[in-house]
């Protein structure tokens, strides 16, 4: 599948597509101002952290074993994130206020 499948759908709070053959760009979930976690681990995507950085009512973030790229210094202003898990990644930098894993 494609991430691209899931825009538009404003209302998801939960997007589980951990370990499903599933590529794309990262920004193709940007528009889901809803969600509230995001499980991408073990999938194709890729793309830039800071497609997340308007999703601000994120709680829980798993990118591990991704090819998304950049510095989690752009999700700052997410100050309902409380989990970031990014093992195995191209991410880089820590949340001062989440509890990733690392």
């Amino acid at each position: 599948g494609h991430l691209a499948d899931v825009e538009g759908l404003d209302e998801v709070n939960d997007l589980e597509l951990s370990g499903l053959r599933i590529a794309g760009d990262l920004s193709a979930i940007s528009g889901l101002t809803e969600l509230v976690t995001l499980h991408l681990k073990g999938t194709e995507v890729t793309g830039e952290l800071s497609a997340l950085a308007g999703l601000v009512k994120l709680q829980e973030v798993d990118l591990d074993s991704t090819a998304i790229t950049g510095d989690v210094s752009i999700l700052n202003r997410l100050r309902k994130l409380d989990r970031l898990s990014k093992l195995d990644t191209q991410i880089t930098g820590e949340l001062p206020h989440s509890g990733e894993e690392l």
